[in-house]
């Protein structure tokens, strides 16, 4: 439980820095996860200045290795207008986030401590 909390806690630091309001749902042994147990954590993007819109993100936080994308990427299709990130938090090395995308394959970045470390 602590080191999903961690993970938690890193997901949650770098997108609120990045100016989403994050929730995780609580974990109990009747209730996991949103979707049939896909995703951790719901994130809103106010409407700001330079757009006019909202954005929505469902959120899967996971230690030391990615999920399958495959559930994700059928969901993707699914619902093409919500955002579908993947983020993965190794200790020592940091986060990693992946988005996926419409085109099947997941885009994404790795981060260290909330920076940019180079593009997968």
């Amino acid at each position: 439980m602590a080191k999903m909390r961690r993970a938690q806690k890193k997901v949650r630091e770098y997108y609120e820095n990045k100016g989403w309001e994050v929730e995780f749902t609580p974990h109990s042994r009747w209730r996991k996860d949103f979707f049939g147990g896909l995703f951790d954590a719901i994130m809103i993007k106010p409407v700001s200045l330079s757009s006019n819109h909202s954005e929505v993100a469902l959120v899967q936080v996971k230690s030391n290795s990615f999920p399958s994308a495959k559930p994700y990427i059928e969901f993707k299709r699914r619902y093409p207008d919500i955002q579908v990130i993947l983020a993965n938090w190794v200790d020592r090395k940091g986060l990693s986030v992946k988005e996926i995308t419409l085109d099947d394959l997941p885009r994404g970045m790795e981060i260290v401590e909330g920076e940019i470390k180079n593009e997968i």
